[in-house]
């Protein structure tokens, strides 16, 4: 396995087919990324199937330490999601195509290891599902750098391919309606689904580049040229990764993202109680469940112009405000003790996660370039599992000492969520800050192309001009 060459110094040609290219990227993205966040239709299958069924009383077809070690596989499995440094150090030390093909076979290993398993005999449920979690990152951060295929969207596509994150949580959705309704096994399904996998991991080997794709010059008019640009005016590529991680920017986005992600999956990994919480019965909560399953990756899907045109045309500041609104109403309307009112909540809820996996990591690609995109968004990311950890503590403690009441964590949450307005109100100020000082300095020279002036991925260039868009990634 060779080691990818730094971008600054070469990168792949760009293919035939840029289109067909990206559309494969997709599918493989949806059929893997985050499927372990398609939990709570995961969890019906397994309550249903008997999974952990004799830690219940005699009689009883669920109960409270059945729950309990559900929430835990899905604690653990949705850390090792979140675990990427591993993953963006590999990515940016050996490329592409090595990081897509090992994640595809972690994930295939794990739906194998799901579809052999019993609670009573070989139970290989944790592996199972940390597989499938650890799988998702190295695939689809290895397609990050197609954006530089499209230069007038990079942040469209970036946000794109973080939207799969949510979409693909349809994966488990569409395992359950199979399972429910078409009378296949778990352990069919799952096979099948190996199967599939298994085909898309060989495909990685011979479609995707060891180099990321270099982006060409392309002229655009102002008006089509990507608005994503670093808002601060202070060139943070050039910067070793320690130095980064070091600096305010990327301090302020680690603690920022790492808090909302913590409230993120603490709301997927318990959804599906809390409807039970406010159901009279529990076949009225599944059908609950089983719509907010489905919402969440449908919203993910039309959020996808939604937020490339906020990220692409109305930058990052005005993009990271929606973004806390979005986070707060959620919450808020998460509090409210109404079924109807939770629909609400799933429609906000689902555009919040589409918008925060692609607004974070647009930031990040921008501030401190593509060539440290895989370590840097992999250090928050593994920041965010072992905090993501507190998670099964906190609903052990609302089941044993709350008896099950989950609104005053979701009270807390809600304060937490408004108090994190803090992070685009800074970015704000230092943007305020960045145009003034930017006034008294020389613009960008005028032949120098639009698109290359804002490009993701190649080296920084030298100039004396802090104008926003002179900066390259």
């Amino acid at each position: 396995m060779e080691k990818a060459k730094p971008s600054s110094v070469s990168g792949a040609e760009r293919p035939k087919y840029p289109r067909a290219i990206l559309c494969f990227a997709l599918l493989q993205a949806l059929l893997t990324s985050g499927a372990i966040f398609g939990w709570a239709p995961m969890e019906l299958i397994l309550q249903d199937d008997g999974a952990y069924r004799e830690l219940c009383a005699e009689g009883e077809q669920t109960c409270a330490e059945q729950k309990k070690r559900l929430n835990l596989i899905f604690t653990i499995a949705s850390s090792l999601f979140l675990f990427s440094l591993p993953t963006g150090y590999f990515l940016d030390r050996y490329g592409p195509r090595w990081t897509c093909t090992l994640g595809s076979f972690f994930f295939g290993v794990g739906t194998l290891l799901v579809a052999i398993s019993d609670s009573k005999e070989l139970d290989l449920f944790c592996p199972g599902f940390c597989l499938i979690a650890f799988g998702g990152p190295p695939v689809v951060f290895s397609f990050i750098h197609l954006s530089n295929l499209f230069p007038a969207n990079k942040a469209t596509i970036i946000g794109a391919f973080n939207i799969m994150i949510d979409c693909s949580a349809v994966d488990f959705a569409l395992v359950e309606m199979i399972y429910s309704n078409l009378g296949l096994s778990r352990k069919a399904i799952f096979i099948a689904y190996t199967v599939i996998i298994g085909m898309m991991c060989i495909a990685s080997i011979f479609l995707w580049p060891d180099q990321p794709y270099k982006l060409h010059d392309v002229l655009l008019d102002a008006h089509e040229a990507s608005q994503a640009v670093n808002p601060l005016g202070t060139d943070l590529t050039r910067d070793s990764v320690i130095g980064t991680v070091k600096s305010k920017p990327f301090l302020f986005a680690a603690v920022y993202a790492v808090l909302q992600l913590f409230r993120c999956n603490f709301y997927l990994g318990t959804v599906d109680s809390q409807l039970q919480q406010l159901a009279d019965t529990k076949a009225t909560a599944e059908v609950w469940t089983r719509i907010f399953a489905w919402i969440l990756p449908a919203g993910g899907l039309i959020c996808v112009p939604i937020v490339g045109y906020f990220l692409d045309r109305k930058g990052l500041v005005f993009s990271l405000f929606v973004l806390n609104i979005s986070a707060t109403l959620s919450a808020l309307f998460g509090c409210i003790d109404n079924l109807w009112v939770q629909s609400v909540t799933f429609v906000i809820f689902a555009f919040w996660r589409a918008f925060h996996f692609s607004a974070m990591a647009s930031y990040v690609a921008i501030l401190f370039g593509i060539h440290k995109f895989g370590t840097c968004w992999g250090t928050i990311y593994t920041i965010s599992s072992f905090v993501n950890v507190a998670a099964y503590f906190l609903v052990s403690y609302i089941m044993d000492d709350l008896n099950g009441d989950f609104q005053p964590v979701n009270y807390g949450l809600t304060a937490m969520s408004a108090c994190l307005f803090v992070f685009p109100l800074w970015l704000f100020i230092q943007s305020r800050a960045a145009v003034r000082v930017q006034s008294v300095h020389t613009p960008l020279l005028k032949d120098e192309p639009l698109s290359r002036a804002n490009s993701f991925y190649e080296a920084p260039r030298k100039t004396n001009s802090l104008n926003f868009s002179s900066f390259t990634y």
